[in-house]
């Protein structure tokens, strides 16, 4: 039997439609096209007759055919090499960059056969390392690079929210601890209307405990205090615990920015204020003494006690200490004694001076007038108050350092309050006239007024960054400090800034600036040529993403991010508003964000690839509390189709070809013979070759135009004696005349071919004088090796550790087979190398790789004026044939390339992978009984509905057509091929992506179906 052979496939039906499209054109009065009409009648006729012409072609012997194609100049399309990323390690300790040259080879072990592996350009390898990859867009952030370990991102995508703490520091602070009350208020710049204009309306405030970071009740009011526009009052018992903060040890609260004001005004303000409050009896002092000469009593305050002897005698001291209290000058003390239950007041103690006094460095010295003796020398209870003095300062009581007031019993007058006696030891002594009455207290207590006090310091954590926003503020504390630690020129610089400043910002808001990607290096990039190559994700259904994929949840970033099915997409996802994305490149600098020019191949984010540019002057620099060196990319202007989403982002890659370069290789000697043929020495053979001839003279001048005519620049080269002429590879020989100098590689046996003197010219009479200048051999399927198999280095470099491939190579394809060829034969004929139509973008795709088993072009362009071409790769070697067949990124690049040489000026190309639609087949079938083997039945039954929505070899055998919806009668009319099914009671289909079960698989025009599971139930 004759095996038929399709050199044109179209049939009566194709015949009679281009018929009556061409019938306008040649014949333009001819309007009635009714079956009834004599000329339809005629045209139906020939179609008739044409039809069968095209039948007796049709079977034409397969060498017969072959033959054919080889006239028309029709060949494989040859092998193609692999294309992998392959990093490299530099050695520990290594801190120059090592220079790496094109043509490294990188060998890799696969199925025993060896592979080599050539870098395509140089490459700068530098010890340097990702360390922080930060996705910021307003007040948002998300670091996708923490803890050493890097996580796919959606591109611009953050959801946590940028924290803003305003740090505050006084000793009063350390009162809460107790049941005081401590008042803040915040001086702001403009005048309060509402509480929106309040600062304290957005802080949620926190205290330190030891150990974390707890909430603490913020009050408007307090007792006995009203309400004030921009002031809280915090209430005591807290555990508040003294902590560091930007390396300053004190007692702090903490306020966060719990929400944006829509006036940023709001969040700016003149100074800070605060003031104790205290409740309760006051603070307990630290330690107190009873002195008679050179007799010290410690006072034990837990029951009554006096604070001298029960007989005073002349000159008799109390000591008091509190340093926190006494040490603060300027404040208003009040020291409350209350007399014990247990005693009753005697006499008025009428001769008795009390004297109260302060150690001031030098000597102890009375209190000045500002003392109020509420108790009137200790005859009743009550308050005596004072004002702290400035120049009390430390001493040492009974081996004691403190800040110390002390009473000292006096004498009211020495001639009337008593006389000198002496006592048993024959000493003179002062003895009062009358008895000086002790009292006995239970209590006593510590109260104060500093007034308003300034913080001690304030700092707000804002955007990452520590600032000093006490030193913007116009309180004199700091000068005060400054020039208290003898720095009196900070000290006078710092009041004279806040003379000019009166104002600061609490935090520094970016609530409005646009999506941004910081990427930050441990290292500064070295002089030169520097890289990052860029890996998107790649298992999409359109360009770029899944279909359905979810918007981003802020409104900005779903218009960057429109998506497919968003209002005015197209079918591929893309919007209609025809923008391109704009992305800047910037670099820190030390002082501001620089532009930094690069060569972007990830077309902004729409593929994986290289970034290249050249290494900038960094400067280090604190971003999301890291401190590193740091690149940038912002959004400017435009919109993505779908959102990118980052797998890696790799430093000291280049990309490596399953390709070994050959140079300078004597092939063989001219015999002036017709078609001569010479063999490489290495194969198999890539396209690309660079042949030379030495024909020991120039050329006349109208060959060399006639070379230079085909693209030859430089048609010969002068050297070693002779004159070497480059000859040019063409696919045949049919269109060479006498003079042209071609050669024919026969990629299958690996054979260069010369003309025969009429076709080409062959090579003159001579000795090795035929050269390959350059070429490669490699390539084939096999080189598309899995990650980190390309580990061996060809040789060994100083200062390199080593090398990986971070993922598979891809784009590696063996030379076309011959049904491959037979098939797409026609359309090729039919295109004659033009891409203009639907069918010629389809075969010109198939012919840009052996790896494209089929090609689809959509017939309407997306709304960017783009016409797409779906891609569909053959099975892969050793791979599961029921899986989702998706291109990878290098096909595509490849078929992009290939058609871009072929299509129209002006037309705009999309290439993409399939849209698949899951779904579920559920049957209930009666099986008959002569069936033995019940379970093969049912493989046999999943695997002819697989094979039959199969993309490539489903349908009628060339691949279910794209957008044809899935039926249960085209399930049925599948299953009546499977012999031992009775009957088909049930078939239900299910749609997996939407979930729902439907009775028939409506598709777009870019989707296929993909069957995922077949259920099968028996009945009977």
């Amino acid at each position: 039997m004759i095996r038929k052979n399709n050199l044109d496939d179209r049939t009566f039906a194709d015949i009679v439609e281009e018929a009556l499209r061409l019938i306008p054109r040649y014949c333009p009065e001819w309007t009635n096209h009714n079956p009834s009409d004599p000329g339809m009648t005629l045209v139906e006729l020939f179609a008739w007759m044409t039809e069968m012409t095209l039948y007796r072609l049709n079977r034409t012997p397969e060498k017969t055919y072959l033959a054919l194609l080889d006239l028309m100049g029709l060949s494989a399309v040859p092998p193609q090499a692999s294309r992998a990323v392959v990093c490299f390690y530099p050695a520990a300790g290594c801190r120059k960059p090592v220079a790496l040259r094109r043509g490294l080879r990188i060998a890799a072990a696969s199925g025993g056969e060896e592979l080599v592996f050539e870098t395509e350009r140089d490459a700068l390898i530098a010890q340097n390392a990702l360390a922080a990859c930060v996705n910021r867009f307003g007040e948002v952030f998300r670091d996708y690079c923490s803890g050493g370990s890097f996580e796919p991102f959606p591109l611009f995508e953050a959801a946590d929210t940028v924290e803003h703490c305003l740090y505050i520091a006084c000793p009063a602070f350390a009162y809460l601890a107790a049941e005081h009350t401590v008042e803040l208020s915040f001086r702001a710049v403009e005048e309060i209307f509402s509480v929106q204009d309040e600062t304290v309306n957005y802080l949620a405030w926190e205290y330190w405990d030891g150990r974390a970071w707890n909430p603490i009740a913020a009050w408007r009011s307090a007792a006995g205090r009203p309400r004030r526009d921009n002031t809280l009052y915090f209430r005591g018992p807290a555990e508040i615990a003294p902590c560091a903060v930007n390396g300053v040890e004190a007692f702090w609260l903490r306020a966060v920015l719990s929400e944006i004001p829509r006036n940023p005004k709001t969040l700016r303000t003149r100074g800070i204020r605060l003031r104790s409050h205290f409740g309760g009896e006051g603070f307990a002092p630290a330690v107190c003494f009873t002195a008679s000469g050179n007799q010290y009593g410690l006072i034990d305050m837990n029951s009554a006690f006096r604070i001298f002897s029960e007989t005073p005698a002349y000159s008799e001291m109390f000591y008091l200490a509190c340093d926190d209290i006494f040490s603060r000058a300027g404040i208003r003390v009040g020291i409350i004694f209350t007399f014990s239950e247990m005693y009753v007041p005697g006499g008025e103690n009428e001769d008795v001076r009390f004297s109260w006094e302060y150690w001031d460095g030098g000597s102890w010295t009375v209190l000045d007038d500002t003392l109020k003796d509420g108790t009137f020398g200790f005859r009743q209870a009550g308050e005596v108050s004072f004002t702290a003095p400035a120049k009390i300062q430390k001493t040492g009581v009974n081996n004691e350092e403190h800040f110390w007031i002390r009473v000292r019993l006096l004498t009211r007058d020495f001639s009337l309050g008593g006389e000198y006696v002496k006592d048993e030891k024959d000493n003179w002594v002062w003895r009062f006239s009358s008895k000086v009455h002790s009292p006995v207290f239970s209590r006593i207590r510590i109260t104060f007024d500093a007034g308003e006090e300034f913080p001690q310091e304030v700092f707000s954590c804002t955007n990452f960054r520590w600032k000093d926003v006490g030193r913007l503020l116009s309180s004199p504390v700091r000068g005060a400090q400054n020039a208290e630690a003898g720095d009196e020129d900070e000290a006078e610089s710092v009041s004279a800034e806040r003379d000019d400043v009166r104002e600061a910002v609490l935090f520094d808001l970016e609530d409005g600036s646009p999506p941004m990607l910081f990427l930050g290096f441990q290292e500064a990039f070295p002089p030169g040529n520097s890289a990052l190559y860029i890996r998107l994700r790649e298992d999409y259904a359109a360009p770029g993403g899944a279909r359905g994929a979810s918007r981003a949840r802020q409104p900005f970033l779903a218009e960057l991010f429109p998506g497919p099915g968003a209002e005015g997409a197209d079918a591929s996802g893309a919007s209609g508003s025809g923008r391109l994305i704009c992305l800047a490149w910037e670099y820190w600098n030390g002082s501001d964000w620089a532009a930094l020019a690069v060569n972007d191949y990830t077309d902004s984010f729409h593929e994986s690839g290289f970034v290249e540019f050249a290494g900038p002057a960094l400067a280090r620099s604190k971003q999301f509390g890291k401190d590193l060196y740091w690149l940038r990319v912002r959004f400017v202007s435009g919109s993505f189709e779908t959102r990118p989403v980052v797998q890696a982002v790799l430093l000291n890659a280049v990309y490596a070809r399953n390709a070994a370069s050959f140079v300078n290789e004597i092939a063989g000697s001219g015999t002036g013979g017709p078609a001569q043929k010479v063999y490489p020495a290495h194969g198999p053979v890539l396209p690309g070759m660079e042949l030379y001839v030495n024909e020991a003279a120039v050329p006349p001048a109208k060959e060399i135009q006639a070379m230079r005519a085909e693209g030859t620049q430089e048609p010969y080269i002068e050297e070693d004696g002779g004159v070497w002429v480059r000859y040019r590879e063409v696919p045949n020989f049919y269109s060479s005349s006498p003079l042209s100098r071609h050669f024919v590689v026969d990629y299958g046996s690996g054979a260069v071919l010369f003309g025969d003197g009429q076709r080409g010219m062959n090579p003159p009479r001579g000795k090795f004088n035929i050269k390959l200048a350059a070429y490669t051999a490699g390539g084939g399927e096999a080189g598309n090796v899995g990650a980190g198999t390309l580990r061996i280095l060809a040789q060994s470099i100083p200062f390199v550790a080593g090398c990986d491939n971070p993922f598979p190579a891809e784009g590696g394809a063996d030379r076309e087979s011959l049904e491959s060829l037979k098939s797409r034969a026609a359309g090729v004929i039919k295109s004659r190398g033009r891409a203009v139509t639907a069918e010629d973008f389809e075969w010109l795709a198939r012919e840009a790789s052996a790896s494209v088993g089929r090609a689809f072009c959509l017939k309407e362009k997306n709304r960017r004026g783009e016409i797409r071409v779906v891609v569909i790769p053959v099975v892969p070697r050793g791979a599961d044939e029921g899986g989702r067949l998706l291109p990878s990124r290098e096909l595509l690049r490849r078929v992009s390339l290939y058609l871009d040489e072929r299509r129209l000026v002006g037309t705009k190309l999309r290439l993409q992978g399939p849209v698949y639609r899951g779904f579920s087949i559920l049957l209930t079938l009666t099986v008959g009984s002569d069936v033995l083997d019940r379970e093969r039945l049912k493989k046999s039954v999943t695997g002819s509905l697989r094979g039959a929505f199969h993309p490539l070899w489903g349908g009628a055998g060339a691949g279910w057509e794209f957008g044809k919806a899935v039926t249960g009668g085209a399930v049925l009319k599948q299953l009546e091929k499977t012999e031992g099914i009775l009957s088909v009671d049930e078939a239900v289909l299910f749609d997996t992506d939407a979930a729902v079960t439907v009775e028939k698989l409506v598709l777009k025009d870019d989707e296929l179906p993909f069957l995922e599971e077949v259920r099968i139930a028996e009945r009977g």
